[in-house]
């Protein structure tokens, strides 16, 4: 059976409470290897420059994993907790990230970021939340 992943990741910014944001502040990564994975950081403060910072770490770590590493809970709760180590006592940052190995997607979520599942032949599904 063949199935076609078709990765895509948003990053969209709202009023505030009588703030008006100007620009969005996420930063986000896509990547092809050694699976088709992604993530997303949003956060308080120096939120774009935080998010990077995180999301390459998270580069780093995932060109050293093997494909199967991604279908390991363990591997993604490693991952999270590695980053909320190197990120303490700087600004607070959500984050989402998933890969797509064979026919399956695996991630992890913290914070308020959402993930979604949109199915090319049915409705969206929320699956962080």
């Amino acid at each position: 059976m063949s199935v076609i992943v078709r990765a895509e990741c948003f990053g969209q910014s709202r009023p505030q409470e009588g703030r008006q944001q100007t620009q969005n502040q996420d930063a986000f990564v896509i990547c092809r290897q050694p699976v088709p994975w992604m993530a997303l950081c949003d956060g308080a403060g120096n939120a774009q420059s935080v998010g990077r910072r995180a999301l390459g770490l998270l580069e780093t770590w995932t060109r050293e994993a093997k494909p199967e590493d991604f279908l390991r809970d363990e591997t993604w709760l490693r991952w999270a907790k590695r980053l909320d180590s190197a990120l303490l006592n700087g600004p607070e940052a959500t984050f989402v990230a998933a890969a797509a190995v064979g026919d399956e997607a695996v991630g992890v979520a913290a914070g308020d970021s959402r993930a979604y599942l949109m199915p090319m032949d049915g409705p969206a599904r929320l699956l962080t939340g």
